[in-house]
């Protein structure tokens, strides 16, 4: 039906002949997408908006036939546009962009502040929790609107997703909601969903990281048998890194917990573990890798440790947390953290929870004198959610501070004061995994600020 209204509706012509034929239709998968295609010799590009004053413009091509994806666009709505050949002339239209999925959720923006990052939309994983379908969005952030909205697989759970690095493709996971079979992939589209390639990735779960060199990095869960000092044998459930060559589908294993970390007892595996193989020793929730350095970050929510390791062999470089190095005492020592990195200016900033609150928000840690000393937090005292699962603080280039509550489905950006300049929730019911901010389209960032540097 999207794709018959746009046909219907394509190149309604604008008064005045046009120079040469053209034809817009929305993307079968990813109806918020129109493509204007017509044929003629030089540099082109397409103008467009939502009135006949237009405003938008994608990026030059070059050749004797031009197909043009028009992006950012709210569904439903009548799409104004001009194709121009330089040299030649041009075509206008005006073409009707197509419906969400079926039961797609909405958004709301509570809070809008002038002071907040410029960036326009909010591209994310919409969870639903243990099941359901995965879906991968990007909405307004001033009007909430979903302008990109696709569609995973029925019984599949999905986390993490982004932007291609070098170009606007996108990269989402897949695994099994229920965790009964292995059938974890990475899935690569095109902004129409169109789907490019899909790799099977082993035991994954959680997050991946896009490398340098094309290769992708995965969390694996990593089950074995390990006997305590009462000699009661456990199928204990740690976490391994592995890498993807996308090339010829290989995963080449470069780190286990199980080879630096001692299982240690805690409070979590006095509940129904997530995996039907094993107890859950450390819950690896969030994987992020540093160029600078050449070393991955891994974050272990249950055992409320960090490991940082090298990419170039898997050697251990530094522990953070219930073992290595300490939190100061006095600060917030991080529980079930998700999601840490070094910021630009060389602190540690995470996602946490304060039990002895039950309030979640984001710290930040200055590593000194052999500590990680608190300089900074928000919703960690007095806070007003405490999400069961996921979350995020990145730090942005305005400074301040992107705060996702992760199955609370809340977003927030903060001042360093800790006042809230913008806020989004989305229906109840669902959540968001990671999520990233997204300025331009055509040319999307990959990290959220300059270097990460330390």
């Amino acid at each position: 039906m999207t794709l018959l209204l746009s046909l219907l509706s394509a190149c309604a012509p604008a008064a005045g002949k046009d120079d040469f034929a053209c034809e817009a239709v929305a993307a079968a998968a990813v109806g918020n997408v129109l493509t204007v295609s017509w044929t003629a010799s030089g540099s082109s590009r397409v103008e467009y908006g939502l009135t006949d004053a237009l405003g938008e413009v994608t990026p030059d091509t070059v050749g004797d036939s031009h197909a043009v994806d028009l992006l950012g666009l709210p569904p439903e709505t009548d799409v104004h546009w001009r194709a121009t050949t330089d040299g030649v002339g041009s075509c206008t239209g005006i073409t009707r962009t197509g419906s969400l999925p079926r039961n797609w959720p909405q958004v709301e923006v509570t809070v809008d502040d002038a002071s907040r990052s410029s960036e326009r939309w909010v591209f994310a994983s919409v969870f639903v929790f243990l099941g359901g379908t995965p879906r991968v969005g990007a909405f307004d952030r001033v009007t909430g609107a979903f302008v990109w909205a696709l569609e995973g697989e029925a019984g599949m759970t999905s986390v993490d997703a982004q932007i291609h690095r070098g170009g606007n493709d996108v990269w989402f996971n897949q695994f099994n909601a229920s965790f009964s079979e292995d059938t974890g992939n990475l899935r690569r589209v095109n902004v129409r969903g169109e789907t490019v390639a899909e790799w099977h990735t082993p035991l994954a779960h959680h997050m991946f990281e896009q490398l340098p060199d094309g290769k992708i990095a995965f969390q694996q869960l990593d089950t074995r048998s390990w006997t305590d000092e009462d000699g009661k044998t456990w199928e204990l459930i740690g976490d391994a890194v592995a890498e993807l060559d996308p090339a010829d589908g290989s995963v080449t294993p470069v780190f286990s917990v199980w080879d630096h970390l001692e299982p240690t007892w805690n409070r979590y595996w006095e509940l129904v573990s997530l995996y039907p193989d094993g107890t859950d020793w450390t819950h690896g929730n969030a994987i992020r890798y540093q160029a600078s350095t050449g070393l991955y970050l891994l974050s272990l929510g249950h055992a409320a440790v960090l490991m940082e390791f090298e990419r170039d062999g898997g050697a251990l470089s530094s522990m953070y947390g219930e073992e290595g190095i300490p939190v100061a005492a006095g600060d917030h020592a991080f529980s079930y953290q998700h999601d840490p990195g070094w910021t630009d200016a060389g602190t540690l900033l995470m996602f946490s929870t304060n039990h002895e609150t039950d309030a979640s928000g984001a710290v930040e840690y200055e590593l000194r004198d052999g500590e990680l000393h608190q300089v900074w937090s928000h919703d960690l005292e007095d806070g007003d959610l405490n999400p069961m699962a996921l979350g995020q603080a990145r730090r942005l280039a305005n400074g301040n501070t992107f705060i996702n509550y992760g199955v609370e489905g809340v977003l927030r950006e903060v001042r360093p004061e800790g006042v809230v300049v913008w806020e989004a929730r989305i229906d109840e019911g669902y959540g968001f995994g990671q999520v990233r901010l997204l300025d331009d389209w055509y040319a999307p960032a990959l990290t959220w600020s300059a270097g990460a540097e330390r």
